[in-house]
């Protein structure tokens, strides 16, 4: 088969793969976060909450527009997020000097097929950056200002791409100086690019200074952490396939990291600086997740890509190298994660129809769990409010949720649940059902000696919630 044939019968599949998932799709709490984030934030206001998100800021300004406006949600961000995949993808087959083969397992390998092109977050339109990037990188200098301008761009998507790209402009601020010395690059220029990189220095410092820290799931060592990514990769699958799935990282990072210090050592930091950081971060500062880890396996394809026009004269070494690049990516192929339908559709548009059908307007819908803010946007123009138990204030005010410890009924205080009712709405909480085996929800009381409320089962939602009424 032809190069061109195969590069469309990839195409055309990924596309049609991917734009069902999406027209299907119902966002999860961290989509639906951003978006009222979006809608209900001022700029300033957003670049103070980014020290809190953990990201940065051009995902929400380019969804704001619909999320003001209150337009056809969910799909402009879903559509929005799909073409920055799509031209990711399109730009891997274009410009990277892969073998055909190798370029389809990588499209229909977990990041490119499941999880890029669906989840409507920052990740898409960083890696869609990085690409670029990564295609102009021996001619960098050429274009020094432009260039600095994919740098800022990319360093304000999201903090996974951040670590790459700060790599990559560490790199070029030492080309920049070199080639302003050797007058390969005009002082024009070189005073433009440099002054770009310094703002964009400034820009996220002002949004990540001082940036939170939440608890890891781990113990705070590299053992419990791999254990962890592991699990989040191989879920269920047997014990055969995760010992697989552990020798071929180990193989592919061990002959990669040898591969990448011998050949070029300015590939090697490029490579090994971001994975660093994000070891640091997943270990000590945030917990990592399936959508972050993608980007051990982006780094890694960006390496190589970068790579192999030094491996033209060594045709033995090439085809290794091809080969361990596949396999790294051969593995993502039987990710949990392509089939994972909790994650990738998270019911949040029946639930809402369930609460827009079993509730009397107007009503208050008080939520008991952080995930379940994501039916908020589906309901704004039903005269449902939405408020959050623990802080017994409006969703659309975006409060960050954290609620583990009050996360089942029976830890629920009246007096606190109290602060979230209304005295002329319609009262609703949505918790999950936590009765073992199952079985017909039943009228629940929270009772203290100054207050008591009742509430009747109104009904069953998806994802084992229930619904309740409150009586008056």
């Amino acid at each position: 088969m032809s190069k061109n044939k195969l590069f469309l019968i990839c195409v055309i599949v990924w596309v049609l793969v991917t734009l069902l998932r999406v027209a299907f799709h119902q966002p999860w709490y961290a989509e639906s976060h951003a978006y009222m984030l979006a809608q209900n934030y001022s700029i300033l206001d957003l670049i103070a909450e980014m020290r809190v998100e953990g990201h940065l800021l051009i995902w929400y300004l380019l969804i704001m527009p619909f999320a003001k406006l209150k337009l056809w949600y969910p799909y402009p961000m879903l559509i929005i997020n799909w073409i920055f995949a799509f031209v990711a993808l399109l730009l891997m087959w274009k410009k990277a000097p892969f073998h055909p083969v190798t370029k389809a397992i990588i499209t229909f390998s977990y990041p490119f097929l499941a999880e890029l092109p669906v989840v409507a977050r920052c990740y898409s339109i960083g890696v869609m950056l990085l690409v670029i990037i990564t295609s102009l990188y021996h001619k960098s200098l050429k274009h020094p200002i432009w260039y600095s301008v994919l740098i800022f761009l990319c360093a304000n998507t999201s903090v996974m791409a951040l670590f790459g790209v700060t790599a990559f402009g560490i790199i070029f601020v030492c080309d920049l100086i070199k080639g302003a010395l050797n007058n390969e690059v005009s002082k024009k220029d070189f005073r433009i690019s440099f002054s770009i990189l310094a703002i964009a220095g400034v820009v996220i410092l002002w949004q990540l200074f001082s940036a939170m820290s939440y608890p890891v799931p781990n113990d705070g060592t590299f053992l419990a952490f791999f254990s962890d990514f592991l699990l989040g990769y191989s879920g269920t699958h047997s014990v055969l396939l995760k010992y697989l799935f552990t020798s071929v990282i180990a193989v592919t990072a061990l002959f990669t990291a040898i591969l990448f210090l011998i050949k070029d050592r300015r590939i090697f930091f490029i490579w090994l600086l971001p994975i660093m950081l994000m070891l640091w971060c997943f270990i000590f500062k945030h917990s990592g997740y399936s959508h972050h880890y993608i980007f051990f396996w982006i780094y890694t394809m960006l390496g190589y890509w970068l790579l192999y026009p030094k491996l033209q004269d060594n045709g033995k070494l090439r085809k290794a190298a091809e080969i361990i690049l596949a396999s790294f990516f051969i593995v993502m192929l039987f990710s949990k994660g392509i089939t994972n339908a909790s994650v990738y559709n998270s019911h949040t548009g029946i639930i809402s129809d369930i609460i827009k059908h079993k509730t009397v307007a107007p009503a208050r819908i008080v939520l008991v769990t952080r995930p379940l803010e994501a039916v908020a946007p589906y309901l704004e123009k039903e005269n449902i409010e939405i408020y959050t138990y623990e802080k017994a204030s409006p969703v659309q005010e975006c409060e960050i949720m954290n609620v583990a410890n009050d996360s089942t009924y029976f830890k629920i205080s009246p007096d606190w649940l109290k602060k979230s009712l209304s005295d002329d709405r319609n009262n609703y909480v949505l918790i999950p059902d936590i009765v073992e085996g199952g079985g017909e929800p039943v009228p629940l009381k929270f009772a203290t000696n100054r207050l008591a409320i009742y509430m009747l089962p109104v009904a069953y939602v998806k994802n084992g919630y229930i619904l309740y009424k409150v009586l008056d």
